[in-house]
């Protein structure tokens, strides 16, 4: 039985209790949440980094699947419209885009449109622009 006299917000942020015990004397009995607590750090700072590996910026590696999901995108496009001209195109007439629905399943990397170039190019510089600006931003504050 215990008996305290005094706030007992004091009391709860003093005092820790635990069903854990150390099993030799000399570890400290605060150990394991150590332990979680570098668990829970390791993880935030894997996922911020995973997270800011994935933005379309030069030189990480989300810039390279932004690309990819542009050629993707168009390549669709180019395959829809294929297939609507072949549907549309009269039986004594040659069918129109063959070549590319043909190779649409290939593995060859397709080089995007001047527009998707655009698109790209313009989402990439901006990105890598804020990001820039957000570190520069960070390292000023954190001088200060």
């Amino acid at each position: 039985m215990l008996l305290y006299a005094g706030s007992p917000t004091e009391l709860w942020l003093d005092v820790q209790v635990s069903s854990l015990c150390p099993r030799y004397p000399y570890l400290p009995h605060t150990l394991p949440s150590w332990i979680e607590t570098l668990m829970q750090y390791i993880l935030s700072f894997s996922l911020a980094f995973c997270l800011l590996n994935a933005l379309p910026a030069y030189y990480l590696d989300g810039d390279l699947a932004f690309k990819l999901l542009i050629t993707a995108v168009e390549q669709r496009t180019r395959v829809a419209r294929a297939t609507e001209c072949n549907i549309l195109a009269s039986a004594d007439s040659k069918p129109l885009y063959k070549k590319e629905l043909a190779d649409s399943g290939t593995e060859e990397p397709v080089e995007l449109s001047r527009g998707g170039q655009m698109v790209y190019t313009a989402v990439t510089a901006l990105t890598t622009a804020l990001l820039g600006w957000c570190i520069v931003g960070s390292v000023l504050l954190l001088a200060l």
